[in-house]
Protein backbone atom coordinates (compact mmCIF):
# COMPACT_ATOMS: atom_id res chain seq x y z
CA UNK A 1 0.00 0.00 0.00
CA UNK A 2 1.45 3.30 -1.14
CA UNK A 3 0.04 6.65 0.75
CA UNK A 4 -1.44 8.63 -1.81
CA UNK A 5 0.82 11.77 -2.76
CA UNK A 6 -0.23 15.22 -2.16
CA UNK A 7 0.79 17.69 -4.87
CA UNK A 8 -0.30 21.25 -4.71
CA UNK A 9 -0.36 20.80 -8.71
CA UNK A 10 -0.13 24.73 -10.05
CA UNK A 11 -1.74 25.74 -6.16
CA UNK A 12 -2.83 29.11 -5.51
CA UNK A 13 -2.00 29.28 -1.81
CA UNK A 14 -4.04 32.10 0.05
CA UNK A 15 -3.24 32.26 4.02
CA UNK A 16 -3.70 34.19 6.44
CA UNK A 17 -0.47 33.89 9.19
CA UNK A 18 1.16 35.46 12.00
CA UNK A 19 4.73 35.48 12.13
CA UNK A 20 4.48 36.44 15.87
CA UNK A 21 7.20 39.13 17.32
CA UNK A 22 8.54 39.31 13.58
CA UNK A 23 5.42 40.81 12.37
CA UNK A 24 4.50 42.31 15.33
CA UNK A 25 7.18 44.73 15.57
CA UNK A 26 7.90 45.48 11.60
CA UNK A 27 4.16 46.67 11.96
CA UNK A 28 5.03 48.95 15.06
CA UNK A 29 2.60 46.71 17.25
CA UNK A 30 -0.55 47.39 15.76
CA UNK A 31 -1.22 44.29 13.61
CA UNK A 32 -3.91 41.71 15.22
CA UNK A 33 -3.16 39.19 11.92
CA UNK A 34 -1.13 38.55 8.88
CA UNK A 35 -2.41 37.60 5.60
CA UNK A 36 -0.21 35.78 3.50
CA UNK A 37 -0.86 35.34 -0.32
CA UNK A 38 1.10 32.83 -2.08
CA UNK A 39 0.70 31.72 -6.10
CA UNK A 40 4.14 31.61 -6.60
CA UNK A 41 4.40 35.14 -5.42
CA UNK A 42 4.23 35.59 -1.94
CA UNK A 43 2.92 38.51 -0.55
CA UNK A 44 2.10 39.04 3.60
CA UNK A 45 -0.69 41.74 4.51
CA UNK A 46 -1.04 42.84 8.41
CA UNK A 47 -4.42 43.46 9.65
CA UNK A 48 -5.58 45.61 12.48
CA UNK A 49 -8.02 44.65 14.85
CA UNK A 50 -11.08 46.40 12.62
CA UNK A 51 -9.25 43.96 9.77
CA UNK A 52 -7.66 46.97 7.59
CA UNK A 53 -4.31 46.70 6.22
CA UNK A 54 -2.22 48.26 8.00
CA UNK A 55 1.16 46.36 6.01
CA UNK A 56 2.11 44.68 3.34
CA UNK A 57 5.27 43.45 1.89
CA UNK A 58 6.30 40.66 -0.67
CA UNK A 59 7.97 37.65 1.16
CA UNK A 60 9.88 36.89 -2.34
CA UNK A 61 11.22 38.54 -5.30
CA UNK A 62 7.46 38.30 -7.30
CA UNK A 63 5.53 38.87 -4.37
CA UNK A 64 8.25 42.13 -4.04
CA UNK A 65 7.20 43.43 -7.61
CA UNK A 66 3.46 42.60 -7.35
CA UNK A 67 2.95 44.85 -3.97
CA UNK A 68 4.86 47.79 -6.16
CA UNK A 69 1.51 48.24 -8.26
CA UNK A 70 -0.36 47.59 -5.19
CA UNK A 71 -1.05 50.18 -2.52
CA UNK A 72 -3.26 48.15 0.17
CA UNK A 73 -2.25 50.41 3.36
CA UNK A 74 -5.59 51.51 4.97
CA UNK A 75 -7.33 49.37 2.74
CA UNK A 76 -10.41 47.29 4.27
CA UNK A 77 -9.62 43.08 4.15
CA UNK A 78 -12.59 42.97 1.37
CA UNK A 79 -11.37 45.51 -0.91
CA UNK A 80 -7.87 44.23 -0.67
CA UNK A 81 -8.90 40.79 -1.59
CA UNK A 82 -10.27 42.35 -3.96
CA UNK A 83 -7.63 43.99 -5.16
CA UNK A 84 -4.74 41.13 -5.48
CA UNK A 85 -7.52 38.87 -6.73
CA UNK A 86 -7.70 41.18 -9.73
CA UNK A 87 -3.81 41.38 -10.33
CA UNK A 88 -3.35 37.79 -9.98
CA UNK A 89 -6.58 37.25 -12.50
CA UNK A 90 -4.76 39.64 -14.90
CA UNK A 91 -1.52 37.33 -14.93
CA UNK A 92 -3.64 34.51 -15.86
CA UNK A 93 -3.14 33.08 -12.31
CA UNK A 94 -6.73 32.64 -11.21
CA UNK A 95 -8.19 29.36 -13.35
CA UNK A 96 -10.28 26.18 -12.43
CA UNK A 97 -8.88 23.70 -10.44
CA UNK A 98 -6.85 25.77 -8.57
CA UNK A 99 -6.80 25.98 -4.74
CA UNK A 100 -7.28 28.85 -2.58
CA UNK A 101 -5.79 28.20 1.57
CA UNK A 102 -6.54 30.77 4.03
CA UNK A 103 -5.21 30.17 7.54
CA UNK A 104 -5.60 32.41 10.72
CA UNK A 105 -2.89 33.18 13.44
CA UNK A 106 -2.61 36.04 15.94
CA UNK A 107 0.25 38.68 16.37
CA UNK A 108 0.84 38.33 19.85
CA UNK A 109 -2.54 38.03 21.54
CA UNK A 110 -5.00 40.09 19.60
CA UNK A 111 -6.92 37.53 18.46
CA UNK A 112 -8.37 34.65 20.37
CA UNK A 113 -9.58 30.89 18.77
CA UNK A 114 -12.69 31.74 18.03
CA UNK A 115 -12.16 35.11 16.64
CA UNK A 116 -9.13 33.07 14.60
CA UNK A 117 -11.91 30.68 13.40
CA UNK A 118 -14.51 33.58 12.26
CA UNK A 119 -12.13 35.72 10.36
CA UNK A 120 -10.52 32.44 8.78
CA UNK A 121 -14.59 31.79 7.68
CA UNK A 122 -15.13 35.19 6.62
CA UNK A 123 -11.94 35.45 4.57
CA UNK A 124 -13.41 31.74 2.85
CA UNK A 125 -16.49 33.30 1.94
CA UNK A 126 -15.02 36.07 0.38
CA UNK A 127 -13.31 34.60 -1.64
CA UNK A 128 -15.86 32.17 -2.82
CA UNK A 129 -17.69 35.32 -4.04
CA UNK A 130 -15.21 36.75 -5.85
CA UNK A 131 -14.27 33.07 -7.82
CA UNK A 132 -17.80 33.56 -8.13
CA UNK A 133 -18.05 36.44 -10.03
CA UNK A 134 -15.20 35.67 -12.43
CA UNK A 135 -16.52 32.74 -13.19
CA UNK A 136 -13.69 30.58 -11.67
CA UNK A 137 -14.52 27.18 -10.25
CA UNK A 138 -11.37 26.83 -7.36
CA UNK A 139 -11.03 25.46 -4.11
CA UNK A 140 -10.95 27.51 -1.27
CA UNK A 141 -9.61 25.91 2.16
CA UNK A 142 -9.34 27.65 5.29
CA UNK A 143 -7.24 26.77 8.83
CA UNK A 144 -6.84 28.37 12.20
CA UNK A 145 -2.89 28.42 13.55
CA UNK A 146 -1.60 29.69 16.16
CA UNK A 147 1.31 31.98 16.43
CA UNK A 148 4.11 29.74 18.10
CA UNK A 149 3.06 27.21 14.93
CA UNK A 150 3.13 30.47 12.41
CA UNK A 151 6.98 31.89 14.08
CA UNK A 152 7.91 28.16 13.54
CA UNK A 153 7.00 27.48 9.87
CA UNK A 154 8.84 30.66 9.16
CA UNK A 155 11.59 29.56 11.07
CA UNK A 156 12.54 26.89 8.70
CA UNK A 157 11.18 28.88 5.48
CA UNK A 158 8.18 27.53 4.89
CA UNK A 159 5.32 28.82 2.50
CA UNK A 160 2.15 28.64 2.59
CA UNK A 161 1.69 25.88 -0.12
CA UNK A 162 4.47 23.66 1.85
CA UNK A 163 2.35 23.12 5.04
CA UNK A 164 -1.33 23.98 4.21
CA UNK A 165 -2.81 19.88 4.23
CA UNK A 166 -1.03 19.13 7.40
CA UNK A 167 -2.54 22.10 9.46
CA UNK A 168 -5.99 21.59 7.81
CA UNK A 169 -5.42 17.70 8.67
CA UNK A 170 -4.32 17.43 12.39
CA UNK A 171 -4.76 21.05 13.71
CA UNK A 172 -2.46 23.41 14.40
CA UNK A 173 -1.21 21.73 18.44
CA UNK A 174 -0.29 18.29 16.58
CA UNK A 175 1.79 20.09 13.39
CA UNK A 176 3.63 22.10 15.89
CA UNK A 177 4.39 18.33 17.35
CA UNK A 178 5.64 17.65 14.14
CA UNK A 179 7.67 20.19 13.32
CA UNK A 180 9.18 19.74 16.85
CA UNK A 181 10.29 16.07 15.62
CA UNK A 182 13.43 17.97 13.37
CA UNK A 183 15.04 19.50 16.53
CA UNK A 184 14.15 16.63 18.70
CA UNK A 185 15.55 13.46 16.58
CA UNK A 186 18.30 15.57 14.97
CA UNK A 187 17.08 15.45 11.82
CA UNK A 188 18.68 17.87 8.85
CA UNK A 189 16.22 20.94 9.05
CA UNK A 190 16.78 21.32 4.85
CA UNK A 191 15.55 17.12 4.79
CA UNK A 192 12.88 17.68 6.70
CA UNK A 193 11.78 20.77 4.77
CA UNK A 194 12.04 18.60 1.42
CA UNK A 195 10.43 16.24 2.74
CA UNK A 196 7.58 17.84 4.75
CA UNK A 197 5.15 16.55 2.07
CA UNK A 198 6.15 12.95 2.19
CA UNK A 199 5.28 13.19 6.17
CA UNK A 200 2.11 15.22 5.64
CA UNK A 201 1.17 12.83 3.41
CA UNK A 202 1.82 9.86 5.60
CA UNK A 203 0.21 11.43 8.51
CA UNK A 204 -2.99 11.67 6.55
CA UNK A 205 -3.28 8.56 5.22
CA UNK A 206 -2.91 6.92 8.54
CA UNK A 207 -5.44 8.76 10.23
CA UNK A 208 -7.65 8.44 6.87
CA UNK A 209 -7.20 4.63 7.57
CA UNK A 210 -8.92 5.01 11.15
CA UNK A 211 -5.94 5.72 13.32
CA UNK A 212 -5.95 8.09 15.84
CA UNK A 213 -4.04 11.35 15.29
CA UNK A 214 -1.87 10.68 18.44
CA UNK A 215 -1.28 7.67 17.78
CA UNK A 216 -0.38 8.62 14.03
CA UNK A 217 1.90 10.84 15.63
CA UNK A 218 3.49 8.53 18.06
CA UNK A 219 4.01 6.16 14.95
CA UNK A 220 5.54 8.76 13.00
CA UNK A 221 7.68 9.94 15.97
CA UNK A 222 9.41 6.08 15.72
CA UNK A 223 9.00 5.67 12.29
CA UNK A 224 11.11 9.01 11.81
CA UNK A 225 13.66 7.83 14.39
CA UNK A 226 14.29 4.42 12.69
CA UNK A 227 14.71 5.85 9.47
CA UNK A 228 16.25 9.85 10.21
CA UNK A 229 17.11 10.02 6.37
CA UNK A 230 13.19 9.63 5.37
CA UNK A 231 13.96 7.14 2.56
CA UNK A 232 11.61 4.42 3.34
CA UNK A 233 9.32 6.81 5.73
CA UNK A 234 5.82 5.76 3.65
CA UNK A 235 6.94 2.49 3.29
CA UNK A 236 6.90 2.30 7.16
CA UNK A 237 4.17 3.76 7.93
CA UNK A 238 2.40 2.17 4.78
CA UNK A 239 3.25 -1.11 6.71
CA UNK A 240 2.05 0.17 10.00
CA UNK A 241 -1.21 0.91 8.57
CA UNK A 242 -1.59 -2.24 7.25
CA UNK A 243 -1.37 -3.72 10.57
CA UNK A 244 -3.80 -1.52 11.64
CA UNK A 245 -6.52 -2.82 9.51
CA UNK A 246 -5.15 -6.78 10.53
CA UNK A 247 -6.38 -5.72 14.32
CA UNK A 248 -2.77 -5.04 15.70
CA UNK A 249 -3.35 -2.75 18.76
CA UNK A 250 -1.50 0.69 18.78
CA UNK A 251 0.91 -1.20 21.46
CA UNK A 252 1.78 -3.93 19.28
CA UNK A 253 2.40 -1.95 16.17
CA UNK A 254 4.70 0.13 18.60
CA UNK A 255 6.21 -3.01 19.32
CA UNK A 256 6.99 -4.18 15.84
CA UNK A 257 8.86 -0.92 15.43
CA UNK A 258 10.63 -1.71 18.88
CA UNK A 259 11.74 -5.10 17.54
CA UNK A 260 13.06 -3.88 14.37
CA UNK A 261 15.83 -1.21 16.70
CA UNK A 262 16.25 -4.11 19.02
CA UNK A 263 17.41 -6.04 15.82
CA UNK A 264 20.03 -3.28 14.81
CA UNK A 265 21.36 -3.28 18.28
CA UNK A 266 21.82 -7.21 18.07
CA UNK A 267 23.58 -6.52 14.73
CA UNK A 268 21.27 -6.73 11.71
CA UNK A 269 21.99 -4.02 9.46
CA UNK A 270 19.45 -1.30 9.63
CA UNK A 271 19.52 -0.67 5.90
CA UNK A 272 18.48 -4.49 5.48
CA UNK A 273 15.77 -3.69 8.08
CA UNK A 274 14.63 -0.87 5.55
CA UNK A 275 14.82 -2.54 2.79
CA UNK A 276 12.85 -5.56 4.09
CA UNK A 277 10.56 -3.65 6.26
CA UNK A 278 7.28 -4.77 4.13
CA UNK A 279 8.13 -8.06 4.12
CA UNK A 280 8.24 -8.22 7.86
CA UNK A 281 5.58 -6.94 8.86
CA UNK A 282 3.79 -8.29 5.65
CA UNK A 283 4.93 -11.60 7.98
CA UNK A 284 3.17 -10.98 10.81
CA UNK A 285 0.18 -9.50 9.62
CA UNK A 286 -0.15 -13.16 8.24
CA UNK A 287 0.42 -14.57 11.77
CA UNK A 288 -2.36 -12.78 12.91
CA UNK A 289 -4.89 -13.83 10.08
CA UNK A 290 -4.02 -17.23 10.67
CA UNK A 291 -4.78 -16.39 14.36
CA UNK A 292 -2.02 -16.47 16.16
CA UNK A 293 -2.03 -13.91 19.39
CA UNK A 294 -0.66 -10.62 18.57
CA UNK A 295 2.24 -11.37 20.97
CA UNK A 296 3.29 -15.22 20.32
CA UNK A 297 3.11 -13.39 16.13
CA UNK A 298 6.31 -11.19 17.45
CA UNK A 299 7.76 -13.71 19.40
CA UNK A 300 7.93 -16.12 16.00
CA UNK A 301 9.55 -13.50 14.26
CA UNK A 302 12.23 -12.21 16.80
CA UNK A 303 13.09 -16.45 16.61
CA UNK A 304 12.83 -15.81 13.06
CA UNK A 305 15.10 -12.73 12.74
CA UNK A 306 17.71 -14.11 15.47
CA UNK A 307 17.95 -17.22 13.83
CA UNK A 308 18.33 -15.75 10.18
CA UNK A 309 19.64 -11.91 10.48
CA UNK A 310 20.14 -12.17 6.55
CA UNK A 311 15.90 -12.24 6.54
CA UNK A 312 15.88 -15.29 3.53
CA UNK A 313 14.30 -17.61 5.90
CA UNK A 314 11.98 -15.69 7.40
CA UNK A 315 9.20 -16.09 5.30
CA UNK A 316 9.91 -19.71 5.43
CA UNK A 317 9.81 -19.45 9.52
CA UNK A 318 6.69 -17.61 9.49
CA UNK A 319 4.86 -19.63 7.01
CA UNK A 320 6.13 -23.10 8.85
CA UNK A 321 4.42 -21.48 12.35
CA UNK A 322 1.30 -20.97 10.30
CA UNK A 323 1.12 -24.58 8.92
CA UNK A 324 1.39 -26.20 12.35
CA UNK A 325 -1.26 -23.55 14.09
CA UNK A 326 -3.64 -25.00 11.22
CA UNK A 327 -2.78 -28.59 12.01
CA UNK A 328 -3.95 -27.85 15.44
CA UNK A 329 -1.93 -26.64 17.67
CA UNK A 330 -1.52 -24.16 20.15
CA UNK A 331 0.45 -21.41 19.42
CA UNK A 332 2.75 -21.67 22.54
CA UNK A 333 3.28 -25.51 21.30
CA UNK A 334 4.03 -24.80 17.45
CA UNK A 335 6.28 -22.11 18.50
CA UNK A 336 8.16 -24.36 20.80
CA UNK A 337 8.64 -26.26 17.93
CA UNK A 338 9.80 -24.00 15.50
CA UNK A 339 12.69 -23.05 18.18
CA UNK A 340 13.44 -27.13 18.73
CA UNK A 341 13.89 -27.22 15.18
CA UNK A 342 15.98 -24.06 14.59
CA UNK A 343 18.32 -25.71 17.53
CA UNK A 344 18.53 -28.87 15.82
CA UNK A 345 19.40 -27.32 12.25
CA UNK A 346 20.83 -23.70 12.81
CA UNK A 347 21.36 -23.57 8.86
CA UNK A 348 17.80 -23.64 8.93
CA UNK A 349 18.31 -26.21 5.38
CA UNK A 350 16.19 -28.96 7.11
CA UNK A 351 13.61 -26.92 8.66
CA UNK A 352 10.76 -28.61 6.74
CA UNK A 353 12.14 -32.13 7.45
CA UNK A 354 12.84 -31.46 10.91
CA UNK A 355 9.42 -29.93 11.71
CA UNK A 356 7.33 -32.87 9.70
CA UNK A 357 9.87 -35.93 11.29
CA UNK A 358 8.71 -34.09 14.56
CA UNK A 359 4.83 -34.22 13.56
CA UNK A 360 5.35 -37.65 12.30
CA UNK A 361 6.91 -38.85 15.52
CA UNK A 362 3.95 -36.97 17.57
CA UNK A 363 1.53 -38.89 15.26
Amino acid sequence: MKPKTYVLTAAIALMVLAFGAYMGGFFGGRAAASVALQVNPVVSLSLSERNTVVGAEGLDEQGKALMTSLNLNGKDLSEALRMIAGKLREAGLLADGRRLFVAISPVGNRLRDEARQTLAETIEEKLREILTEYGVNADVVSVAMSTELAKALHELGLYPADYVDLVDAVGSEAAMKILNLQKELGIDPTLFKEELSTITAAVIDMIEAGIPTENALTILRSSLAFDPTLEELTTITAAMIDLHEAGASQENIMATLKLMEEQVAAGVKRELLLEEFTTVVAAKVDLLDAGIAPGKALAVLRTAMAADPQLEKLTTITAAMIDLVDEGLGNEEALQRIQSAIKDDPTLDSLEDLLEGSEAKDD
